[in-house]
Protein backbone atom coordinates (compact mmCIF):
# COMPACT_ATOMS: atom_id res chain seq x y z
CA UNK A 1 0.00 0.00 0.00
CA UNK A 2 3.12 2.25 0.86
CA UNK A 3 3.90 1.70 -2.46
CA UNK A 4 0.72 2.75 -4.26
CA UNK A 5 0.61 5.91 -2.60
CA UNK A 6 4.02 6.85 -3.32
CA UNK A 7 2.67 6.53 -7.07
CA UNK A 8 0.01 7.91 -6.88
CA UNK A 9 1.47 11.22 -4.86
CA UNK A 10 3.92 11.37 -8.25
CA UNK A 11 1.04 11.58 -10.58
CA UNK A 12 -1.09 14.08 -8.47
CA UNK A 13 1.46 16.02 -7.94
CA UNK A 14 3.10 16.45 -11.46
CA UNK A 15 -0.27 17.29 -12.59
CA UNK A 16 -0.55 19.97 -11.13
CA UNK A 17 -3.37 20.74 -8.43
CA UNK A 18 -2.35 23.92 -7.91
CA UNK A 19 -4.33 26.30 -11.18
CA UNK A 20 -2.25 28.48 -12.86
CA UNK A 21 -3.95 30.98 -14.78
CA UNK A 22 -1.72 32.92 -17.25
CA UNK A 23 -3.29 35.44 -19.51
CA UNK A 24 -3.44 38.69 -21.38
CA UNK A 25 -5.78 41.44 -19.85
CA UNK A 26 -8.98 39.39 -19.67
CA UNK A 27 -11.77 40.20 -17.80
CA UNK A 28 -13.24 37.32 -16.50
CA UNK A 29 -15.56 36.28 -13.35
CA UNK A 30 -15.50 33.22 -11.14
CA UNK A 31 -18.48 30.81 -10.77
CA UNK A 32 -19.01 27.47 -9.38
CA UNK A 33 -20.90 23.65 -9.77
CA UNK A 34 -21.82 22.56 -6.78
CA UNK A 35 -25.21 21.70 -4.57
CA UNK A 36 -24.13 21.47 -1.24
CA UNK A 37 -26.28 23.58 0.72
CA UNK A 38 -24.50 26.65 1.93
CA UNK A 39 -25.76 26.58 5.92
CA UNK A 40 -24.43 22.70 5.83
CA UNK A 41 -21.07 22.60 4.52
CA UNK A 42 -18.38 21.69 7.14
CA UNK A 43 -16.40 18.79 7.91
CA UNK A 44 -13.99 18.56 10.85
CA UNK A 45 -10.58 16.65 11.52
CA UNK A 46 -9.18 17.07 14.65
CA UNK A 47 -5.49 17.41 12.68
CA UNK A 48 -6.89 19.53 9.81
CA UNK A 49 -9.89 22.15 11.45
CA UNK A 50 -12.49 23.23 9.47
CA UNK A 51 -12.96 21.63 6.12
CA UNK A 52 -15.47 23.70 3.57
CA UNK A 53 -17.42 21.57 1.06
CA UNK A 54 -19.15 24.07 -0.67
CA UNK A 55 -17.20 23.76 -3.71
CA UNK A 56 -18.39 20.13 -4.10
CA UNK A 57 -21.03 18.24 -6.79
CA UNK A 58 -22.22 15.06 -5.79
CA UNK A 59 -24.22 13.25 -8.45
CA UNK A 60 -25.44 9.23 -8.95
CA UNK A 61 -21.75 8.50 -9.78
CA UNK A 62 -19.54 10.81 -8.25
CA UNK A 63 -18.30 13.56 -6.09
CA UNK A 64 -16.51 16.04 -8.02
CA UNK A 65 -15.08 19.81 -7.41
CA UNK A 66 -13.29 21.00 -4.52
CA UNK A 67 -12.96 20.98 -0.57
CA UNK A 68 -11.14 23.75 1.47
CA UNK A 69 -9.18 22.76 4.16
CA UNK A 70 -8.45 25.78 6.76
CA UNK A 71 -5.25 24.12 7.51
CA UNK A 72 -4.21 22.21 4.72
CA UNK A 73 -5.23 23.90 1.65
CA UNK A 74 -7.53 23.21 -1.60
CA UNK A 75 -8.63 18.93 -1.16
CA UNK A 76 -9.44 17.21 -4.78
CA UNK A 77 -12.15 15.13 -4.94
CA UNK A 78 -11.56 14.26 -8.70
CA UNK A 79 -8.91 13.71 -11.17
CA UNK A 80 -11.36 15.58 -13.39
CA UNK A 81 -10.55 18.82 -12.02
CA UNK A 82 -7.23 19.04 -13.25
CA UNK A 83 -7.32 16.67 -16.19
CA UNK A 84 -5.33 13.93 -14.59
CA UNK A 85 -7.29 11.08 -14.94
CA UNK A 86 -4.55 9.71 -17.50
CA UNK A 87 -1.87 9.41 -15.71
CA UNK A 88 -3.08 9.70 -12.09
CA UNK A 89 -6.70 7.67 -12.19
CA UNK A 90 -8.62 8.93 -8.65
CA UNK A 91 -12.00 10.30 -7.00
CA UNK A 92 -14.59 9.55 -4.81
CA UNK A 93 -17.29 7.53 -6.20
CA UNK A 94 -21.12 7.49 -5.44
CA UNK A 95 -23.16 4.09 -5.87
CA UNK A 96 -25.97 6.15 -6.48
CA UNK A 97 -27.61 4.97 -2.74
CA UNK A 98 -25.23 7.34 -0.95
CA UNK A 99 -22.41 4.67 -0.39
CA UNK A 100 -19.13 6.58 -1.01
CA UNK A 101 -15.85 5.19 -1.96
CA UNK A 102 -12.68 6.35 -3.75
CA UNK A 103 -10.22 8.72 -2.87
CA UNK A 104 -9.73 12.72 -2.70
CA UNK A 105 -6.49 13.91 -2.28
CA UNK A 106 -4.24 16.93 -0.99
CA UNK A 107 -0.31 18.34 -1.46
CA UNK A 108 -0.45 18.38 2.62
CA UNK A 109 -2.90 15.27 4.29
CA UNK A 110 -2.66 12.77 1.05
CA UNK A 111 -4.61 10.24 0.03
CA UNK A 112 -8.23 10.45 1.95
CA UNK A 113 -10.24 7.18 1.96
CA UNK A 114 -13.92 7.48 2.14
CA UNK A 115 -14.43 3.83 2.74
CA UNK A 116 -12.28 1.03 4.55
CA UNK A 117 -13.23 -1.21 1.84
CA UNK A 118 -10.90 0.77 -0.54
CA UNK A 119 -7.06 -0.66 1.47
CA UNK A 120 -9.46 -3.71 2.98
CA UNK A 121 -8.95 -3.08 6.45
CA UNK A 122 -13.07 -2.71 7.41
CA UNK A 123 -11.53 -5.44 10.19
CA UNK A 124 -9.15 -3.96 11.77
CA UNK A 125 -10.65 0.23 10.73
CA UNK A 126 -14.36 -0.13 9.84
CA UNK A 127 -15.27 3.19 8.59
CA UNK A 128 -17.30 4.70 5.64
CA UNK A 129 -18.97 8.15 4.36
CA UNK A 130 -22.58 7.37 3.39
CA UNK A 131 -25.34 10.04 1.82
CA UNK A 132 -28.54 9.59 3.65
CA UNK A 133 -32.19 10.29 2.48
CA UNK A 134 -32.37 14.08 3.57
CA UNK A 135 -28.94 14.96 1.94
CA UNK A 136 -27.07 14.47 5.12
CA UNK A 137 -23.59 12.99 4.88
CA UNK A 138 -22.61 10.58 7.60
CA UNK A 139 -19.61 8.92 8.99
CA UNK A 140 -15.87 9.38 8.39
CA UNK A 141 -13.02 9.60 6.14
CA UNK A 142 -9.47 9.19 6.53
CA UNK A 143 -6.82 10.95 5.73
CA UNK A 144 -3.28 8.98 5.57
CA UNK A 145 -0.80 12.12 6.77
CA UNK A 146 -3.63 14.01 9.06
CA UNK A 147 -6.01 10.91 10.83
CA UNK A 148 -10.03 10.86 10.83
CA UNK A 149 -12.36 13.57 9.26
CA UNK A 150 -15.82 13.74 10.82
CA UNK A 151 -19.13 14.71 8.21
CA UNK A 152 -21.09 14.64 10.70
CA UNK A 153 -21.59 16.09 14.57
CA UNK A 154 -23.68 13.35 15.06
CA UNK A 155 -20.71 10.56 15.01
CA UNK A 156 -19.27 11.85 18.43
CA UNK A 157 -22.94 13.27 19.85
CA UNK A 158 -21.36 16.65 19.85
CA UNK A 159 -24.17 18.59 17.98
CA UNK A 160 -24.71 20.74 21.13
CA UNK A 161 -22.62 22.94 21.23
CA UNK A 162 -20.49 22.01 17.90
CA UNK A 163 -23.20 21.82 15.26
CA UNK A 164 -21.66 20.92 11.83
CA UNK A 165 -22.02 18.83 9.01
CA UNK A 166 -21.92 18.23 5.09
CA UNK A 167 -25.59 18.08 3.46
CA UNK A 168 -26.66 18.08 -0.50
CA UNK A 169 -29.49 18.64 -2.12
CA UNK A 170 -28.60 15.28 -4.35
CA UNK A 171 -30.85 12.34 -2.85
CA UNK A 172 -30.02 8.66 -3.02
CA UNK A 173 -31.98 6.58 -5.24
CA UNK A 174 -32.38 9.12 -7.53
CA UNK A 175 -34.27 12.19 -5.46
CA UNK A 176 -33.46 15.26 -5.08
CA UNK A 177 -31.69 18.49 -7.02
CA UNK A 178 -28.81 17.57 -8.86
CA UNK A 179 -28.40 20.66 -11.04
CA UNK A 180 -25.92 23.28 -10.24
CA UNK A 181 -26.19 26.34 -9.05
CA UNK A 182 -23.70 29.29 -10.75
CA UNK A 183 -22.92 31.57 -8.14
CA UNK A 184 -21.00 35.10 -9.01
CA UNK A 185 -17.74 34.56 -6.95
CA UNK A 186 -17.29 38.70 -6.70
CA UNK A 187 -16.94 41.53 -8.97
CA UNK A 188 -15.00 40.96 -12.36
CA UNK A 189 -11.19 41.84 -12.51
CA UNK A 190 -9.45 44.46 -15.01
CA UNK A 191 -6.08 44.41 -15.25
CA UNK A 192 -4.67 48.20 -16.92
CA UNK A 193 -1.37 48.39 -18.10
CA UNK A 194 -0.15 51.25 -16.79
CA UNK A 195 3.78 51.89 -18.60
CA UNK A 196 2.34 51.05 -22.05
CA UNK A 197 5.34 48.98 -22.82
CA UNK A 198 2.93 46.26 -24.85
CA UNK A 199 1.31 43.28 -24.07
CA UNK A 200 2.84 41.69 -20.81
CA UNK A 201 1.43 38.42 -19.21
CA UNK A 202 -0.66 38.49 -15.26
CA UNK A 203 0.05 35.33 -13.44
CA UNK A 204 -2.86 34.86 -10.91
CA UNK A 205 -2.53 31.90 -8.39
CA UNK A 206 -6.03 30.32 -7.16
CA UNK A 207 -6.90 31.90 -3.30
CA UNK A 208 -9.77 31.55 -1.14
CA UNK A 209 -11.46 34.63 0.29
CA UNK A 210 -14.59 35.03 2.12
CA UNK A 211 -17.26 33.53 -0.69
CA UNK A 212 -14.97 30.45 -1.48
CA UNK A 213 -14.85 31.17 -4.99
CA UNK A 214 -14.43 28.10 -7.57
CA UNK A 215 -12.67 27.24 -10.70
CA UNK A 216 -14.77 27.51 -13.99
CA UNK A 217 -13.86 31.06 -15.52
CA UNK A 218 -16.16 32.33 -17.51
CA UNK A 219 -14.02 34.59 -20.46
CA UNK A 220 -16.88 37.78 -20.94
CA UNK A 221 -14.12 40.09 -22.65
CA UNK A 222 -10.61 40.30 -23.80
CA UNK A 223 -9.10 43.23 -24.63
CA UNK A 224 -5.17 44.03 -25.37
CA UNK A 225 -4.13 46.92 -23.91
CA UNK A 226 -1.66 48.86 -25.71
Amino acid sequence: MIQKFKQKSFFVSTGGILLLLIFQFFNFSISYAANIDVASKYAWGENIGWINFQNVQVDNLALTGWAWAENAGWISLSCENTNTCATGNYGVSNDGNGNLSGYAWNENLGWISFNCANTNTCATGNFKTTIDAQGNFQGWAWAENAGWISLSCENTNTCTPALFGVKTTWRPGGGGDTTAPVANAGPDITVTDIDNSGAENVTLNQGMNGDKEGFYLQREQSQQQR
